[in-house]
């Protein structure tokens, strides 16, 4: 009786580990255009930065924000990793006396920009990122929640040197329900160009090296893995590293698109 209480107890933990996936729900585009204008109606002073999910949920916005009766007084900036430079000159700039700066991010502006007159944040609690099915051997870009650390860091982008108001657009009840941390890379993509990497540091025994990882990868993930290296070439049928890997392991490209610059 004891061992099936054991087994009990295994069941229940694996069951909490693999707990499945919060509903996502798409925040209206009018609403955070609503909350903008609601807060320049304050004339307290400072610019808004709002965090999105991705570029058509910035380019949503950014429509609606244009169509308010107080477009005019708005510096709406875009701020993603695909847009050109000259397109986010504004970030830095200082606010002039009557504008708003309005700043619309994916989560690149969680930790790697800081915009010292920022004084509210709209957080959407939204994300994209990359997923990876092993069973199925396919990945997708998917909307999830952000994480509680990712919810806390684009918090504390409002108010960086002076007081500040954030704005979370989901339930207490939800927070209480996301993850504390974002998921591991190890554990969201497929390995092919982690497992290319390791072979070129001579290290032949992949599975055992990254099942040390804190974040352990399914095992299925890997094998998936070293069978496509092995189909485009990249790995000779023992696994071995082939000249055409040692060639793909240095190109900062997915090892299938490797192959196809090379050709």
């Amino acid at each position: 009786d004891d061992d099936d209480d054991d087994d009990d107890d295994d069941d229940a933990l694996v069951n909490a580990e693999r707990k499945p996936p919060l509903q996502v729900i798409q925040v209206p585009a009018s609403l955070i255009a609503a909350l903008v204008q609601e807060i320049h109606a304050t004339g307290f002073p400072g610019g808004v930065l709002v965090f999105l999910a991705g570029m058509k949920e910035i380019r949503d916005v950014r429509k609606m924000l244009f169509d308010l009766p107080i477009s005019r007084q708005l510096d709406i900036i875009s701020l993603h990793s695909q847009l050109p430079l000259w397109e986010q000159r504004g970030l830095f700039r200082k606010e002039t006396r009557g504008r708003r700066k309005v700043v619309l991010s994916t989560n690149i502006a969680e930790s790697s920009v800081t915009v010292e007159d920022i004084v509210f944040v709209i957080d959407s609690g939204l994300m994209k990122a990359q997923q990876y099915n092993a069973g199925r051997n396919l990945s997708s870009l998917d909307h999830m929640w952000v994480s509680k650390a990712n919810a806390t860091q684009r918090r504390g982008r409002a108010g960086r040197v002076q007081p500040g108001v954030a704005i979370h657009l989901f339930p207490r009840d939800l927070w209480h329900q996301m993850d504390d941390t974002t998921t591991s890379e190890l554990l969201r993509v497929p390995l092919e160009q982690v497992c290319l990497q390791l072979k070129s540091l001579q290290i032949q025994d992949v599975h055992h090296f990254l099942s040390l990882a804190i974040d352990a990868p399914d095992p299925q993930t890997i094998d998936n893995a070293l069978h496509l290296l092995q189909r485009i070439g990249a790995l000779a049928p023992d696994n071995r590293l082939t000249d055409l890997g040692k060639t793909l392991a240095v190109m900062p490209l997915h090892p299938a698109m490797g192959k196809m610059m090379l050709l």
